[in-house]
């Protein structure tokens, strides 16, 4: 929901002014069970227990149940409705010499982001007690007993004589499952079963919906050049905050075993609750808080040159940086696992992530042509469709490679977070063109592996690594430029005065150039850098740092099609 006025305004003939105003409140999604959690660390350290289920360990909130209002502090869509969605937008257009050749161009505005995803409720209405799971299988037994025979499926347990019969089985299993089928909603005193290995999670404790809201701003200038040419230049650039972030709320203390510590909301449960709950009462502590921001800078400039017969030519160049201190090879899409290598509360958590995009191209190039040939209308029917009515187009592209954040590949820190990162050697050089000395396979050498200090140093874990979180910052180095052509051909042959053939031959990547690690295929997959094999990996990978088979992106497609245009 949204409410927006925009006017236009000419102070002059040589100036335009574009102003608007947008109100758009965000509103938290309402779930129609109500099913929402809340991890509240201050509470579960006083040993607070909720009222709307008790048995849960403390700390950990629900929204109204059975008639019982919601916990103290928990809203009840588990996010507060921010109505502060004011977003006023500005633009300008003036004629600088007032023949309409050359123009200056700028605006501001201010953005929303306002529409949760979904899918993001799923994750609390799957988790307890609002989906109470029960799993029963005999996948295991390889001569399952009268005991261990699951029932029919109007009967699972076996709990009936019929079943008994049927199937013969004794319903033993029913004491494993005492509430089941479970009643829906979870009664207020329902059991928190099985004690351990839960998942919790959270939207931000305090309530508080922070918005993600971006900033953008440009300044363009336009310069008509003799009658076919146009030449722009531009600055365009944004700044992002509240972006949404998924935060461990249980990592482990650091420690130099290379295995990870108890976590801390487990420590922090086991004490409050005074050893009822234990030490492994939680496997995941998840919380999707708006702490994110981002800033991109750009300079833009295209020209467009339209030349008599038919010739059509577009040339577009941009140089930016875009930075943003969410960590390496997590999503936005919320309760991701890329969590930040360093802990919760850790005062240089938000530092330590902030580097290039995992999207950031410092150049793009794109050139696109088309030229229509002339439909020799007026020479011999043999002539005309031999010679006449071409169209050659295509589209030529450029960009620096996109960067990418070295990671240990185990655990060196003891927090169990399990995205430590490398430690670069004093030095060195991170890239090498021998990395595929000695491979047999089909290889393409790119980071240099004897750059990074290696897990263990004579058999026995180096100490210059374990116990820290690695030195590299997010995304110091860069995978290869990417360059490409399409091109296509086609031909028409008229039919009649209105019907029209046309055969079309398309080119992509007509020069079969290899481009590793694409971000996307043909077939639609996304490749993160965190998600190309083990290429960012270092713990005893012999694949480090080189690209192998299946980590190129397509080779060059051809494909035919007709069309009747009329």
């Amino acid at each position: 929901m949204g409410f927006y006025i925009q006017d236009n305004y000419h102070p002059t003939r040589k100036l335009t002014l574009n102003l608007g105003f947008r109100y758009e409140p965000a509103l938290a999604w309402r779930d129609t069970g109500d099913r929402w959690t809340q991890v509240n660390l201050s509470a579960m350290a006083t040993n607070t227990v909720s009222k709307v289920y008790p048995n849960a360990p403390p700390g950990i909130f629900f929204s109204s149940q059975n008639g019982l209002p919601s916990d103290a502090g928990m809203p009840k869509n588990a996010l507060n409705a921010s109505l502060k969605g004011f977003a006023p937008r500005v633009g300008f257009a003036y004629d600088v010499m007032g023949d309409g050749r050359t123009s200056v161009r700028g605006g501001f505005g201010i953005f929303y982001d306002s529409r949760v995803m979904g899918m993001l409720s799923n994750r609390f209405v799957d988790s307890w007690p609002f989906s109470p799971q029960f799993i029963l299988s005999t996948a295991g037994a390889s001569a399952p007993s009268a005991s261990s025979t699951a029932g029919s499926f109007s009967d699972p347990l076996c709990t009936q004589a019929a079943t008994h019969i049927a199937l013969k089985c004794t319903g033993a299993q029913a004491t494993s499952y005492p509430t089941f089928p479970s009643p829906f909603p979870a009664p207020t005193n329902f059991a928190y079963s099985p004690p351990y290995n839960q998942i919790a999670l959270t939207y931000d404790p305090s309530g508080t919906y922070h918005v993600p809201t971006e900033y953008e701003w440009n300044l363009t200038v336009e310069r008509q050049i003799g009658p076919q040419m146009m030449f722009r230049v531009g600055y365009v650039g944004s700044h992002s905050i509240n972006i949404l972030e998924t935060q461990n709320y249980n990592p482990g203390a650091v420690n130099k075993t290379g295995k990870a510590s108890t976590g801390s909301t487990n420590l922090l449960v086991n004490s409050a609750s005074g050893g009822k709950f234990g030490t492994n009462t939680f496997s995941t502590v998840q919380a999707d808080i708006n702490d994110i921001q981002a800033n991109y800078n750009s300079l833009q400039g295209s020209l467009e040159r339209r030349v008599p017969h038919g010739i059509t030519l577009l040339l577009n160049y941009t140089y930016s940086k875009n930075l943003d201190d969410l960590p390496f090879g997590e999503g936005v899409t919320g309760f991701d696992t890329g969590y930040s290598a360093r802990p919760l509360g850790d005062p240089l958590r938000h530092s330590y992530d902030y580097g290039p995009a995992s999207f950031d191209h410092a150049n793009v190039f794109t050139a696109s042509y088309v030229w229509q040939t002339p439909a020799l209308t007026n020479s011999s029917s043999l002539v005309r469709h031999v010679f006449g009515d071409y169209e050659l187009a295509g589209v030529v592209s450029a960009a620096s490679g996109r960067p990418i954040t070295v990671l240990q590949g185990t655990e060196i820190s003891g927090t169990g977070i399990g995205n430590d990162r490398g430690t670069i050697i004093a030095g060195s050089n991170p890239y090498s063109k021998n990395s595929c000395a000695g491979v047999a396979a089909t290889c393409v050498s790119w980071l240099n592996p004897g750059a990074f200090q290696p897990t263990q140093v004579g058999g026995v874990n180096n100490p210059a690594i374990f116990g820290t979180f690695g030195n590299i910052s997010k995304n110091p180095y860069r995978l290869p430029k990417t360059t490409g052509w399409d091109a296509q051909l086609s031909k028409y042959f008229s039919i009649a005065e209105r019907v029209k053939l046309q055969l079309r031959g398309e080119y992509f990547n007509i020069l079969n150039h290899p481009n590793f690690a694409p971000e996307s295929i043909s077939t639609g997959t996304v490749n993160g850098t965190d998600q190309i094999s083990a290429f960012d990996k270092l713990n005893n990978n012999a694949a480090f740092g080189t690209f192998r088979a299946g980590q190129g992106g397509d080779p060059r497609i051809a494909q035919l099609a007709a069309k009747i245009v009329f």
